[in-house]
């Protein structure tokens, strides 16, 4: 094709790739490569503070992986767990602020065996876009990380049984059995919607989703950001306009109309049944019909004490967005007017 450019890779960048992928191979449990164990087991934090640009992020780190509130390996990731997230930056940037690609590498293989997987593969996703050391390099299908995410408990239980089958008492069957082929039938979660699961659920519409955020995290500094970040906002509104949309058709091509809006003082009509489990065997919360979205989750969970009252915390939030566009500007926090009817204010309107 005129006027596509393109590189030839050459050895140097594929021996990287083929580094990077291993990374990502059965993160749920100790690597089995004998490389990346020795080296996990000799890379040292302590006393090689010079292998990194800035050290003080990665002593940061040190001190929050001694602490005793680090996320353990068995545990469940959320980037909207505060402390979480907290962490999983800190590891971000001790990869990010590697000097050279070695470091980056070693640093990676020693929190693939030492660190929450949920959090390893987020912080390395990041820092593998964004990162000058690994410009280029492609990242594995998150569904292939993470099948627990997409395929529901039946289907990854069938799987391993097949597995189990195949790979143990008929070893000696499998190159036939692989001619033939194994297909696993999946059904959708159970919801109201079940009519629109084929785009909801759909496995590519939501891997692409996934990394949109992994290529433009909410909490990532302009000076770590690969790309432009000028039309950051801007990026994020037009995105998520497209999917909006693309629902919207679906709706229609389903004879279902308008999206009905939301009234978070009345119970939700759509429940939710994910049939989805956590790797560590845990299910993934569900939703029924007429569930109360003002419901004081510190009464029935006090574990849940950050998340009280969310939902008027979300009302405020849109009423204010509203009230904003119709007046048509904000304040900054040092109390500059921004006008949203310009170039700079539709891009603080999208970053808000």
């Amino acid at each position: 094709m005129s006027g596509v450019q393109y590189k030839v890779a050459d050895k140097v960048f594929l021996e990287k790739q083929k580094d990077i992928l291993r990374l990502f191979q059965h993160v749920h449990q100790p690597t089995y490569f004998k490389d990346l164990i020795e080296v996990a087991k000799t890379f040292k934090f302590e006393g090689h503070w010079d292998q990194w640009t800035k050290p003080e992020y990665v002593k940061e780190f040190w001190q929050f992986y001694q602490e005793e509130d680090f996320l353990k390996q068995d545990e469940i990731f959320s980037v909207f767990h505060p402390d979480h997230l907290k962490q999983a930056i800190a590891l971000f940037k001790v990869f990010y602020y590697a000097k050279d690609f070695a470091t980056f590498y070693k640093s990676a293989v020693w929190a693939r065996q030492h660190v929450n997987p949920g959090m390893f593969v987020y912080a390395l996703s990041v820092a593998v876009f964004h990162c000058k050391h690994t410009e280029g390099i492609i990242l594995p299908p998150i569904y292939e990380i993470f099948p627990h995410y997409f395929f529901t408990s039946e289907v990854i239980t069938k799987a391993k049984q097949y597995k189990q089958h195949y790979w143990g008492t008929y070893k000696h069957e499998v190159e036939l059995k692989e001619k033939s082929g194994y297909a696993i039938n999946a059904d959708y979660t159970k919801h109201t919607e079940e009519w629109m699961s084929y785009f909801t659920e759909d496995i590519g519409m939501n891997a692409f989703y996934y990394y949109k955020n992994i290529f433009m995290p909410f909490w990532l500094d302009h000076e770590c950001i690969r790309f432009d970040a000028t039309k950051r906002g801007e990026w994020f509104h037009y995105y998520h306009n497209q999917i909006l949309a693309r629902y919207y058709l679906e709706r229609l091509s389903n004879g279902k109309g308008k999206i009905p809006t939301i009234n978070y003082e009345e119970p939700t009509q759509f429940e939710y049944y994910p049939a989805l489990s956590y790797f560590n065997g845990k299910p993934f919360p569900a939703r029924p019909k007429n569930a109360k979205l003002n419901l004081d989750v510190e009464e029935t969970d006090s574990s849940l004490k950050h998340f009280s009252y969310c939902y008027t915390k979300v009302e405020d939030y849109e009423r204010r967005i509203r009230e904003a566009i119709d007046m048509g500007w904000v304040y900054t926090p040092e109390g500059k007017i921004i006008y949203l009817y310009t170039q700079e204010g539709f891009e603080t309107l999208g970053k808000i």
